[in-house]
């Protein structure tokens, strides 16, 4: 169990920590994606074929946007340091970042929704 435990939540690699990384590159992504969703519904529209240009003009905003996070968050694993100041805090902050968390996840997906129908509302207009 001692293995396991050492597993998931090593902070320089471990299960947990890894999963947390790529679940919120996930989510995150769906915030720039709607930019995304227009850019590549213009794209559409100007070129009148689906060819690399709208490939691009849907990949850049989250691209762009995910350099600025990971310097911001990731790089020298500066997220590190605050998981001791994490494991001090009471019962109810980590219901408040709890909620926060699934707000930030809930929102991802409206927004993700939100950008297909702004894509189809360009492409159509």
């Amino acid at each position: 169990m001692r293995e396991w435990s050492e597993y998931c939540d090593n902070p320089n690699g471990g299960w947990a920590f890894i999963m947390a990384h790529n679940l919120f590159d996930f989510f995150f992504a769906c915030y720039p994606g709607i930019l995304s969703f227009v850019f590549a519904a213009l794209a559409i529209r100007y070129f009148d074929d689906f060819n690399l240009a709208v490939v691009i003009a849907f990949i850049l905003p989250v691209m762009l946007a995910f350099i600025f996070v990971d310097r911001a968050i990731f790089k020298k694993d500066r997220y590190l340091k605050f998981f001791k100041e994490f494991e001090k805090e009471d019962d109810s902050w980590h219901k408040k970042w709890s909620r926060i968390t699934t707000a930030f996840c809930l929102g991802a997906v409206v927004m993700t929704v939100a950008g297909i129908a702004a894509m189809w509302a360009v492409w159509l207009w």
